[in-house]
């Protein structure tokens, strides 16, 4: 459970970085790229280490996939597919913030 806690924290703060960042239609331009990309790339490639504690894994792995696909090209995106990540990290949010929830009443009850 604490292993998914850090990550709902980390993942909160990266999306919020990396949206905060990439706000402007220009924001790559006189800027490389991957110092705003990286960061959120590593956090993606932390939930391989706990798939096993989500209940729906099939699900959060399909969104956390896609999303890594466009970031990896985040610069090269469309307007939709920059929605679309959007849209993905607060899928994702809700997903590892109700799983945080159920293992916290399962802690309690044992």
């Amino acid at each position: 459970m604490f292993d998914l806690e850090g990550l709902l924290g980390r993942f909160q703060i990266e999306s919020n970085l990396f949206l905060e960042k990439t706000r402007h239609r220009d924001w790559y331009k006189g800027v490389d790229a991957n110092y705003i990309i990286s960061p959120f790339k590593v956090t993606l490639s932390m939930f391989g280490r706990l798939y096993h504690l989500i209940e729906n894994q099939e699900t959060l792995k399909g969104k956390v996939h896609e999303l890594n696909i466009i970031i990896q090209t985040y610069d090269k995106a469309t307007k939709a597919q920059k929605g679309q990540v959007t849209d993905l990290i607060l899928e994702i949010l809700d997903i590892l913030q109700s799983e945080a929830h159920k293992n916290t009443k399962k802690i309690i009850k044992n």
